[in-house]
Parts: structure tokens; sequence; C-alpha cells
């Protein structure tokens, strides 16, 4: 604690000369210490210490002045209890007579100010697929509290799984998350993580960050936040079908060969289970991967391997096309299921003429 101690001399005829300061504390309900030299105590840096003798004179000026620092003992006081301390000043006047005078303050004993963080945690999405499930984490710690503090840790805990370092870029996908770092009283640190949600349609994923430090008291700190992403399902597979004839243009009971492609359109695997064929006039429902009239080859083959989102499945098959003169529609069936057991269907058209007899192609 520092002190300063100011000694008026209130006579208005006798200089006065000081020759001794001594000092006397008390710490709450402890005996009063034995008086010390104040000589002997601490100076203030950057104020003036206090030195012996000081003759202080009447009228303008008449007044000394000094800082002096004395410590408490921590063992001996608690929070509110009061420290008072007081000073003897002691000497003589000009002529020769003993003057003496005593002056104190009191310092109350207050708790040491404690550190605060407050964390906050956001996802972003806050929903992903299984198959796009990255999702970036933001992070900022606040310092809430009266005394700066040192963020030393940040660790991410997942649906209270281990923690992890996430200023170690081996933990994350990817970070900008560095420690230590030092925040002043109202100050925020922020940061970003990217690590992979993973689960089920249906689930959540919930995802902790602990920031740890210490105050400049020393005292340990450690708040937590968390962010809840969930699980969903992708929209339904798609898929796109294509057909084409060659020739297009036969006589009846010629044989025509398709070219059949399958594509899938959406953003999960799909499997063809199945590859039908109807002629128009006709109601029966032709299985493309089978030889049998009017199938008299083919390379359809299902169940296909799964097609990933963008792949395509091709294959052929030679039927024999009969009837009257004119044009013959012939649609396909190609239909399935994606990973999720969505069905997904899709139709595809070709046209071939039938002509006359003795004419030619067009």
């Amino acid at each position: 604690i520092a002190y300063q101690l100011t000694v008026f001399n209130l006579s208005q005829t006798d200089a006065v000369t000081i020759n001794s300061l001594s000092d006397v504390q008390q710490e709450g309900t402890n005996p009063p210490s034995a008086p010390v030299d104040v000589l002997s105590l601490p100076a203030v840096p950057g104020r003036p210490a206090c030195s012996l003798p000081q003759t202080i004179p009447t009228g303008f000026g008449r007044v000394y002045a000094c800082w002096f620092q004395r410590s408490i003992s921590g063992d001996n006081v608690d929070e509110g209890d009061v420290v008072s301390n007081t000073v003897r000043a002691a000497g003589v006047d000009d002529d020769g007579k003993p003057v003496e005078a005593s002056g104190g303050g009191n310092v109350t004993i207050v708790a040491t100010p404690v550190g605060t963080l407050e964390v906050v945690k956001t996802a972003s999405p806050t929903s992903v697929t299984p198959e796009a499930n990255e999702v970036t984490y933001t992070v900022q710690v606040s310092n809430t509290g009266a005394v700066p503090v040192t963020l030393d840790t940040l660790l991410d805990n997942v649906d209270g799984g281990g923690d992890v370092d996430i200023n170690n870029g081996a933990n994350a996908i990817s970070t900008t998350c560095t420690v230590p770092q030092t925040l002043g009283i109202g100050e925020a640190y922020s940061c970003t993580f990217v690590q992979a949600a993973t689960g089920n349609p249906g689930a959540t994923v919930t995802d902790v960050v602990t920031a740890a430090g210490d105050d400049d008291f020393g005292n340990a700190l450690s708040e937590t936040a968390s962010a809840v992403v969930s699980i969903v399902a992708p929209p339904p597979g798609t898929i796109k079908a294509t057909k084409e004839a060659n020739p297009s243009s036969v006589l009846s009971g010629d044989p025509v060969t398709y070219s059949l492609s399958v594509t899938n359109t959406g953003d999960v695997d799909v499997t063809i289970t199945s590859l039908t064929d109807i002629v128009a006039g006709d109601p029966s429902i032709i299985d493309l991967t089978t030889v049998a009239a009017p199938i008299t080859a083919t390379t359809c083959a299902v169940p296909t391997a799964p097609l990933a989102p963008g792949d395509r499945y091709d294959c052929e098959f030679t039927m024999t096309v009969t009837g009257g003169i004119g044009v013959v529609p012939d649609v396909i069936t190609a239909s399935g299921d994606d990973e999720y057991g969505n069905r997904v269907s899709d139709n595809a058209d070709a046209v071939v003429l039938i002509r006359g007899a003795g004419t030619t192609p067009p």
C-alpha cells in the first residue's frame, strides 16, 4: 500500500524541525505492530521519498510531504478486514520545545478480482447430409471480467468423445485458432475450425468447445459452449433415361437395335433394378434384360452396380419391330432405388417408322 504522509506546521510563530517518523500498522483484529521507522520502509517509485530531519517554516509553505509503502500480510487479513496505519511525527520547535502529531489512514480488504470468460459457438451450416458433412464452427471467447486474462487452450469434444486441441491443425480439417491469446478487459478473440459431422439421417451431433486459461492473479478459468448440427437425408436420387433407335426406318419384321443410357442426375448413389419396354399398341411389358420375343439380343442387366452422382449406365438391345405402315413409338422405363431406399424412375422413347415393302429408307 502506498501512503502519502503530510506534516503541517500549525504554529503562527515558530518553525518546527521533524526528527522522527514512526509507523504503526494494525491488520484487522490483530495486535498493532511495533513502531517502525518510516525511513526504513520502501519508497514509492516516482514519488518523493521520506528523509529527515525536515524543518517546516511558518507561513506560506509550512508543510512537508513524502511517500512510503507498507505491505500487509495475507495470512492476517480476510475480505472485509480493515488495515489501519498511523504515523507519529516528532521533533522540536525553534525554542527547543518538543512537538509531535499523529495521523492515520484506513484500507479495506476486498476480494481479489477473478477473471471471467464468455464463450459463444456457432455452426454453419446447422444441417448436413452424410455425404456433404463439413461444418465450419466459429468460436468467440470474451473477457467479461475486471482483470486481463490469458487464453491457453481451446479443446473440442464431439458427442462426449475425447477432447482434441483445435489449435493443432492435425485435429481438424482446417483451423485458424491459435493460443495463447491475451485478452484485456472487454476484449474478445474469434477463430474458426472445420470438422465433419458424421451420423445417419435423423441424428444430431453436439459439438462442445472448452476455452481455458488464467487471469492476472493466477486464477484458473474455464468456460464451454456448444453447437448442434442435424444430420438429414439428402434429396431423393434422380435419373435421366435416353433412348435411340438404329435404324429408325424398317420394314415390318426387321430388327432394330436400341441404345439405352441411364444417368444419375442426383446427389446420391443410385442402383438401377428394372429396365422395361412397352411398344405402342401392345400392353405387354417387355423385360429388356431377357432374350425372349420380341427381344433377340441384349446387353442390359440389372441390378446395375451403384451409379455415383454423374455416372451413366449404357446398354443396348435388339428387338423385332412388326406392324402396319406408320410410326411405332417405343417407350422404355428405367427404375431403381437410391442409397436411402427412395424409388427413382424415368422414361425415354424412340420412334421407328415402318415403311411399305419396296420402299427405301428416307
